[in-house]
């Protein structure tokens, strides 16, 4: 009886043994649900950086991440990976592959950049906080073609949020005749007076090809978002651009080479193998900081609509665009154009008030010219130093910050108004309200007022006529001979065909000698 009261026992604890282990394992897979499996599909390669690892140094051309083969290195510089930050110091771009899933294609591209330092002055015109989407970038050296691709960026020394295509990538320095063909930059106001240093700026660029045949087939939507807040959500539309077929052409009178796929106004539309981020210092003292970066593939978002049950006719969201229910939901009428998308088209034109968001922009004019030795009202030692003088090292007493304009600029120490001495001459120096000041005017397409330098037919139609072309010439006919009477002959200068046209000889300007 003992025995069997043992051997019982022992299968007692075998069971209980058994139900943990199991109980263990269901936790495990809990666990490895929620805290490792992605949260993207990765069928799309969408992608997140592992910069929490140990710190490690790029440090040249095609250099790797040892823990991320997706993403390598181009360009001059260092690039410091930890701490959940890619710290870039100088010129490099940082790419991130896609070939895994076919490329990068419709993207939600997302960043948080930060200027530090500038560096050694003055900055290249087209420094700032740059995205890169559908691009082949990566194999430009050998491939110029290849580099066709759309940028959105913000520009440190204007403040501007521009977007920009690259056709070709060449390089005259080793004998390439075409260098490199970009478009017309596409430019609204961001930030008055240029990028701030030491400002965490969120941005997010989508590239969408649009198939719903509101635009031309073959058209891509480009989209630029902002988050100053800096807290993930507070994101607001800056800049939208529909790329159009044969619309958007190389600038500067260039051409894109025959040897490419791509002509002159084509659109984007392959996947590329690449998105990237790039800077453009000038030197390794130029200090550029990224976090929080995120790269989402073939995103879609459902167009759908807050709604307080079946009755739809009261929902206003989307420049009050047609809806129906569906199920309870108030979804946009397919049969029906969708306004409040950030594409000002035909038939939402501004004059529905509610589709002010789509077809108006707020454009910032005058303001402080960089670079012409005045101190004027937004402008300050820091972020104009060629204009405002200042010393910010050295003995605390002995420190300040010129600045123009009435008002002393946020977060800036030892700031002091430019009438001081210290600050110069006092013709280097506007202290007026407003001097050198912008001012904002809104630009609505759909006021019938066509905005010089804002507003054009391919636009906006509403406002903007057609451009007139010039009327071809009409040939100038070439001079026939008069017909020599019979028993005569021509006179000197005559004119005339042949020798039996003149008294002596045809000369060859047709003209008897």
């Amino acid at each position: 009886i003992r025995t069997d009261s043992a051997k019982e026992e022992r299968e007692r604890e075998r069971e209980i043994m058994m139900l943990m282990l199991m109980l263990m394992f269901h936790s495990c897979v809990v666990l490895l649900f929620f805290f490792v499996a992605p949260v993207h599909a990765q069928s799309t390669g969408d992608w997140t950086p592992d910069w929490f690892t140990a710190t490690r140094t790029l440090f040249s051309s095609f250099d790797v991440d040892p823990y991320d083969d997706r993403v390598m290195m181009r360009g001059g510089g260092d690039i410091v990976l930890g701490n959940n930050e890619a710290v870039f110091y100088g010129k490099p771009r940082l790419y991130i592959n896609n070939t895994v899933a076919g490329g990068w294609e419709n993207v939600e591209f997302t960043a948080y950049g930060n200027y530090i330092a500038l560096g050694t002055l003055p900055i290249k015109s087209y420094a700032g906080l740059t995205l890169v989407a559908r691009s082949n970038h990566d194999a430009y050296a050998n491939a110029p073609c290849e580099a066709f691709g759309y940028y959105a960026r913000i520009y440190q020394e204007t403040g501007e949020c521009a977007f920009q295509k690259e056709y070709y990538h060449g390089d005259v320095d080793v004998g390439d005749p075409y260098d490199t063909v970009y478009t017309a930059t596409r430019r609204v106001p961001c930030f008055v007076g240029g990028l701030p240093l030491n400002l965490w700026v969120g941005i997010k660029f989508k590239v969408t090809t649009i198939t719903d045949n509101s635009e031309p087939a073959g058209s891509v939507l480009l989209q630029l978002y902002l988050d100053e807040v800096g807290d993930g959500i507070s994101w607001t539309l800056n800049h939208t651009l529909v790329d159009r077929p044969s619309e958007w052409l190389p600038s500067g009178g260039k051409t894109v080479p025959a040897e490419c796929s791509q002509g002159n106004g084509d659109t984007v539309l392959r996947p590329g193998n690449v998105c990237f981020l790039r800077t453009d210092g000038n030197d390794d003292t130029t200090e550029v900081r990224w976090k929080d970066v995120s790269i989402l593939n073939s995103f879609t978002e459902p167009i759908f609509y807050p709604c307080d049950g079946v009755d739809c006719s009261t929902e206003t969201y989307g420049c009050g665009a047609p809806k129906i229910c569906d199920e309870g939901i108030c979804i946009a009428d397919p049969s029906n154009e969708m306004g409040g998308d950030g594409i000002c088209s035909p038939g939402e034109y501004a004059t529905n008030n509610m589709c002010t968001a789509d077809c108006c922009v707020e454009v910032t004019t005058g303001g402080p010219t960089p670079n012409n030795g005045i101190c004027e009202g937004g402008e300050n030692c820091e972020t104009t130093p060629s204009d405002c003088a200042g010393v910010l090292g050295g003995k605390p007493s002995n420190r300040y910050c010129c600045y123009g304009g009435v008002t002393p600029p946020p977060n800036t120490l030892y700031a002091t108004i430019c009438t001081s001495s210290v600050c110069g001459a006092p013709e280097d120096c506007i202290v007026e309200t407003g001097g050198g000041g912008p001012t904002t005017t809104t630009v609505c397409c759909g006021d019938g007022i066509c905005t010089a330098g804002i507003e054009f037919y391919i636009d906006c139609p509403e406002d903007c006529s057609a451009p007139v072309t010039a009327p071809v010439a009409a040939p100038v006919p070439e001079p026939v001979a008069a017909p020599v009477p019979v028993g005569t002959c021509g006179l000197k200068n005559d004119m005339c065909v042949s020798n039996a046209d003149c008294c002596a000889i045809c000369k060859n300007n047709g003209r008897c000698s």
